[in-house]
């Protein structure tokens, strides 16, 4: 049982990123619609398919594997240009695609399987392209298709035949992913299979061999109601260096002329048998031979020897288990390196401490890298979300998608997508107008969504922004007055008030959709991105459009924080949420009715959070003359007071939660060099904490 789910495991998590390859093409697909489509395109859709369909039937999914082939046969049809790619296909493909992911959920107990009546129901459609397209073909006196699909239903429903096949695989073909108990399953799906014989010449000794590469060919005999196009069809993507031969022992149907058709990059031709031209006894008629190969020349060995795959794939949690210990390293490295340096050191050591030190950066850099990727998948996902919705809301969108190749650690990319996804849905189905309301505001019939990520001070930024219609700060603000959120003669700007539209409830929609207006959501994404250590702001000019910017660390194991000290403790603000640090004067800071503090800098009054009453921390109140941290959230600034600014340390981050509990205004703790624990704020949480009866502004 244990090699079972371990092959399941390795079919779900393959099969995911083909159903993610499939939806992302058929996409690209559809753009090129009209036009000439790219065959290696068309040719990666149906080997998706091809791939889920062999690989449902080796872990014993027969109904995937049913429902896959149906798909498959309309893909195969567009292979051949024998069927039209419009919107109505790619539409009922990508709903496939849907109904393929579900049953991979299901199949991993995370979903329930798609209905019987569902599945019936799409392959029904499926069969209907199918269908249409052979009526389609006579009426167009294209005969050519006709003759063919009727060859291919003649063969498949008369006599048996008999195929011999000599299989010899190339050596690297278990590194291209083909699994070459997979093609002996297939091949038995079409009939008979009988294993003449397994080549056991090309195993080297034990010593010798290498497990990434394939020693093993057969000889194979397959009978039964198959043509000589369903053979080809299983080894259609064998990899290169790689040689089949198919024989067909009967004779085939005599025909005229010689006839050679192309598969992929492969040469098949069929010859008739010469005529007998002696007066004698004719001997017994000679086998009509049809020979498939894919044969190039082998792939050199990579520099070095190695035989070996180029990557590898490690379970998430030992990567993360790989990073908390070089974590300690450092931390461990560093305290024995201020000891050294405390009681002195000769220069051997204190040359040994910084060899040590660059070497152990080194080795951090490297781990946190192991756990980066790209944003790209993340951004290429929410093409189908804007294409789905601007196709139900009559909306033409076009997405533009810049630095696909920034990095962020995976962490971050997991959490990152359903706010992302939400601010997309805003943005489709509130920020961009109807190409009618475009037309009569001077713009292109079609918007524009665009989607960036980019490096900036240490941080990842992500921004969304739209050409729409912008934000309605004068709706937004008498809304938040009618809910009680600001008062009436309000003195916020014009950036506070679009900020207002992350508090829970507040939303100016018109009307109640499937996809916004229900006054939830985009508190929801705040609260989300800050739970990652970000924050995020608003930019809108009425007519133009807006766009959000999202700020976020690049891991969450590591962070960059400012370290200070309130009483005997010593606490952590993370950078990404600090403003700027000062040292007010005793005049700047005011109180009102002698509750509510506030501190002005500049000319701007910030509500002040005294940190010694705010975590209880005894000892020495943080007084008027002692530092300030002045930190932002939700587009407002907020004064800190502490007793002391230490400086800038980059720690890594332990969960509190594991070995005692959730509190809240801690986000986590770290060991500093000296040993002691410093417990990481939450600002966000802080806010929360300290104004959580008073009203946003006063």
């Amino acid at each position: 049982m244990g090699i079972e789910n371990e092959l399941k495991g390795i079919f779900l998590e393959e099969s995911r990123e083909h159903v993610a390859s499939l939806e992302n093409d058929l996409l690209a697909l559809e753009e090129a619609a009209g036009g000439a489509a790219d065959p290696e395109l068309v040719n990666r859709i149906f080997r998706a398919a091809h791939t889920i369909k062999g690989g449902s039937g080796s872990v014993g999914y027969p109904e995937l594997m049913g429902f896959t082939h149906t798909m498959e046969n309309v893909l195969d049809r567009v292979r051949q240009n024998a069927l039209a790619v419009d919107r109505e296909l790619i539409s009922l493909l990508l709903s496939c695609v849907d109904c393929i992911a579900r049953m991979l959920d299901a199949m991993d107990h995370a979903g329930e399987v798609p209905s019987e009546a569902e599945r019936a129901a799409l392959a029904t459609r499926l069969n209907g392209f199918l269908g249409g397209t052979v009526a389609a073909a006579q009426a167009a006196g294209d005969q050519a298709v006709a003759v063919v699909t009727a060859l291919d239903k003649g063969r498949k429903t008369g006599r048996e035949r008999c195929f011999r096949i000599r299989m010899r695989l190339a050596p690297d073909v278990l590194e291209s992913g083909t699994d070459p108990a997979m093609l002996l399953t297939e091949l038995a799906d079409h009939g008979t299979l009988a294993v003449e014989q397994v080549n056991l010449e090309q195993v080297p000794a034990l010593d010798a061999m290498d497990p990434y590469r394939l020693y093993l060919s057969w000889d194979l005999t397959l009978t039964g109601h198959v043509t000589r196009d369903d053979v080809e069809g299983v080894f259609i993507f064998v990899s290169e260096g790689s040689h089949i031969d198919i024989t067909e022992e009967a004779p085939a149907a005599p025909v005229n002329q010689n006839s050679t058709a192309q598969v992929g990059a492969l040469d098949i031709t069929e010859e008739a048998p010469a005529a007998a031209v002696s007066v004698e006894a004719a001997p017994a008629a000679p086998r009509a031979e049809a020979t498939v190969r894919a044969e190039t020349a082998p792939r050199p060995e990579a520099q070095g020897g190695g035989k070996g795959p180029s990557s590898i794939r490690v379970d998430t949690q030992r990567l993360d288990r790989l990073v908390n210990l070089v974590g300690e390293l450092v931390i461990g490295q560093a305290r024995v390196a201020q000891a050294c340096l405390k009681d002195g050191a000769t220069p051997e050591a204190i040359a040994a401490i910084e060899s040590i030190d660059r070497i152990t950066r080194e080795l951090q850099d490297e781990a946190m890298g192991m756990r980066m990727l790209p944003i790209g998948p993340t951004f290429v996902q929410f093409q189908r979300v804007v294409r789905d919705l601007a196709v139900s809301q009559g909306k033409q969108v076009n997405l533009e998608i810049k630095g696909k190749e920034t990095e962020l650690d995976k962490s971050i990319i997991e959490k990152i997508g359903d706010p992302l996804k939400h601010m997309v849905r805003n943005a489709v189905d509130h920020g961009l107008e109807t190409p009618a309301e475009r037309r009569a505001a001077g713009k292109p019939e079609e918007g524009t969504l665009t989607m960036a990520a980019y490096h900036q001070e240490g941080n990842i930024v992500i921004e969304i922004a739209d050409d729409g219609k912008g934000l309605n700060a004068e709706a937004i603000a008498a809304k938040a007055v009618r809910e009680g959120v600001i008062p009436a003669d309000h003195n916020l700007s014009e950036s506070q008030v679009h900020a207002l539209i992350f508090h829970p409830g507040l939303s100016t929609a018109q009307k109640v959709t499937d996809l916004s207006g229900r006054g939830v959501g985009m508190d929801v994404v705040k609260r989300n991105i800050e739970e990652l250590r970000g924050r995020v702001s608003i930019e809108s000019t009425p007519g133009k459009g807006t766009r959000f910017k999202i700020a976020l660390p690049l891991t969450l194991a590591i962070i960059d924080g400012m370290a200070i000290s309130v009483g005997p403790q010593v606490f952590l603000i993370p950078l990404l949420s600090i403003v700027e640090s000062v040292r007010p004067r005793p005049g700047d800071l005011k109180s009102v009715s002698g509750r509510d503090e506030w501190v002005t800098l500049r000319g701007e009054s910030l509500p002040l959070i005294r940190l010694h009453e705010m975590l209880g921390v005894p000892g020495k109140a943080c007084a008027a003359e002692d530092s300030l941290v002045v930190v932002e959230n939700m587009g407002r600034r907020y004064g800190l007071l502490v007793n002391d600014i230490l400086g800038q340390q980059q720690v890594v981050i332990k969960s509190i939660e594991q070995h005692y509990k959730a509190v809240d205004g801690v986000a986590g703790a770290s060991i500093l060099v000296d040993g002691r624990v410093a417990m990481i704020l939450d600002v966000a949480a802080l806010v929360r904490r300290a104004f959580a009866k008073a009203r946003v502004a006063c």
